[in-house]
Formats: C-alpha cells, sequence, structure tokens
C-alpha cells in the first residue's frame, strides 16, 4: 500500500498534472548520491535534485501480494551540465566502475505536481510517493553510460536453503545476532606506514598482531584519498604489518594516512576458539561425514552367506542330490 499526501492526491484529482522521478543512492561509503530524471532541477523540501544524469530505467510493476522484481537503470551524465557529477572526487563513470556502487542502497520516488500557475516554476510541494527500493546487485560502466541492476529487499526470499545447513563451516556471520561479538570491540584503528612499498592493493601498517589475523577481514579508510571506502583483506602479515588486498583500492593509500580494520573469520572451530574464544556459539558441524564417505566402499569384508539364506546369488535354500528322500534342507 503506497500512501501519497493530499497536495499529491490533488494533483491527481486535476488530470493534468507534471511527473518526474527522484533517485536516492546511498552508498556504502556512507555518502548519498541525488538525482531527477526530470529536465530541471528539483527539490524536495529541502534536498536538492539536480538533473545532471539522463535516466533510463526499466519496467516495473506493482500488484497486490509479494513479489521479487529488479529495476535496471542507464545513467549517463549530461554533457551540457551546468555540474557533472563525481562521487568520492572521481567522476561518475568512473566512481562506478571503481565498484562505490557495490552494494547501494536505490530508493526511487515519484513526484506528481499540479500545473503551476503562468511564469511560476513547478513545485514538487514537498511530496514524493516511494515506488521502490532496493541494493545495488550488479554495476558497470562503459565509455558512455553506467547500468545499474537494483533487486527488491524481497529477492532474499528466492535462496533456497533449509533453516540450519549442516556444514562443517559456521552458519553465522561475524558480528551478527548468532555470532553476538561486537564489532566495536575488535575494531582496531591503524596507519599507513611507509616502511614497504604501498600500492592501490597493498600497503604496510602499524598493526602488530600475529599473522593472518586480519585476512579476510575489512579495512576502512577514515581519511586520505579512499575515505570513506572499504576493501576484503586477502592476507595479514605481522612483518611490518603488511595487508594485502582482495581488490585495489582507486587511489594508493600515502604515508599517514588512517583507516579501521576488523578481523576476517573463516568460519572454522578452531577459529572461533581460538581466535575469538567464541566457541560456545560456534554453529558449524565439523563431525558430521562428508557425502563421499557413503559411497567409497570402505574396507570391511562382508560375512560369507550361509545355507538358507536369500540375500545372494548362488546360495540359499535348494534341495540337496545326495539324499534319496528328497527332503528339504532349510
Amino acid at each position: 500500500m503506497k500512501s501519497a499526501g493530499t497536495n499529491t492526491l490533488a494533483a491527481l484529482s486535476s488530470g493534468q498534472f507534471y511527473k518526474a522521478e527522484l533517485y536516492d543512492i546511498a552508498l556504502t561509503s556512507g555518502a548519498t548520491l541525488r538525482f531527477t530524471s526530470y529536465d530541471l532541477p528539483l527539490s524536495l523540501g529541502a534536498t536538492a535534485y539536480p538533473s545532471n544524469l539522463i535516466v533510463r530505467r526499466g519496467s516495473i510493476s506493482q500488484r497486490v501480494g509479494l513479489e521479487s522484481q529488479s529495476l535496471d537503470l542507464e545513467l549517463a551524465p549530461q554533457a551540457d551540465a551546468v555540474s557533472a557529477p563525481t562521487v568520492g572526487g572521481l567522476p561518475f563513470l568512473q566512481a562506478v566502475r571503481q565498484g562505490f556502487f557495490d552494494g547501494a542502497r536505490v530508493t526511487m520516488q515519484k513526484v506528481f505536481m499540479a500545473v503551476p500557475a503562468s511564469g511560476l516554476p513547478v513545485n514538487t510541494n514537498g511530496e514524493a510517493v516511494v515506488w521502490f527500493v532496493g541494493t545495488v546487485a550488479d554495476a558497470n560502466a562503459g565509455r558512455q553510460m553506467a547500468r545499474l541492476t537494483v533487486e527488491s529487499d524481497l529477492a532474499r526470499l528466492n535462496i533456497q536453503m533449509p533453516r540450519n545447513v549442516l556444514q562443517p563451516g559456521c552458519v553465522h556471520s561475524l558480528f551478527d545476532g548468532g555470532c553476538t561479538l561486537v564489532k566495536a570491540t575488535w575494531t582496531q584503528s591503524g596507519t599507513v606506514s611507509a616502511t614497504g612499498p604501498n600500492t592501490s592493493g597493498g600497503f604496510t601498517t602499524g598493526l602488530t598482531q600475529a599473522t593472518d589475523f586480519y585476512s579476510l577481514g575489512v579495512i576502512t579508510f577514515t581519511s586520505g584519498a579512499n575515505s570513506g571506502l572499504s576493501r576484503t583483506v586477502r592476507s595479514h602479515s605481522n612483518t611490518s604489518g603488511a595487508l594485502v588486498l582482495v581488490s585495489p583500492f582507486p587511489s594508493a593509500p600515502a604515508t599517514g594516512d588512517t583507516f579501521t580494520i576488523v578481523p576476517g573469520c573463516d568460519k572454522q572451530q578452531a577459529t572461533c576458539s581460538g581466535k575469538f574464544s567464541n566457541l560456545v556459539h560456534f554453529r558449524g558441524f565439523p563431525y558430521v561425514p562428508v557425502p563421499e564417505t557413503l559411497y567409497d566402499g570402505g574396507s570391511v569384508t562382508a560375512p560369507a552367506p550361509q545355507i538358507g539364506g536369500q540375500g545372494t546369488p548362488g546360495y540359499g535354500s535348494y534341495w540337496p542330490a545326495n539324499l534319496y528322500d528328497g527332503g528339504y534342507i532349510p
């Protein structure tokens, strides 16, 4: 059920109105990009929606009940825009290629505006109807245009899996409700050092924890050219606190750039016990045999079948040839 304000209802009932779409893209870095599909910039209350992107989207339907949908967006910067859209100091298309939009939350709203009197600008009257909300599942950009695929939250219901999965690794995610560990307690602050070659895909730090303590963890810069961006740590070495990332940052960090980092978890029982001291909340099943053990044949020799048995060809009940009375031997 979608709700609309009195001004929106009045515009719809008049039979003549202007329609526009407003987009809010909340990036995982904490920044929010806003724009409108209308020909002119619009404002919703104190929030401005510039018109510096050409927007083309796929169709979405509105139905009663639960239905998982996706929204396809094609976005191209306007060449004649007063101010070109930038994200994190990068041009829009380059930011998409660098992964700034991965996992971003997208909210699409529609505004229905009454036809203004002669000489007056179009007014949204501070009202909008939320039309679609979802998360960016795929983002890529070419030379002229970016394409985003936004999945609605109901897409999570399409995952086919039982409630409890019997697997060696823990089914909890680190710091979720089942794990119970508090992320803030395990968050460490650090600084990029100059003890080794620093690149966008790996650099040295002042971290002194044991090797691999931060492997599979997440690092987020709090200053410098990569401020607000996060990446997954591929490996961590105690030597110079060196970190190697799964994917590089847009820019190589400079000496002195600060960051926060949390350790990673490989979901194994030994890690839960030794690294996090959280074995009581471990939700894996490391002692369940793998399916292949049911078919490997084993090494046990079955006992020889007995006369009178019914289970093996060549054995079982028979008429002995050495008995003249034809007696039946069970």
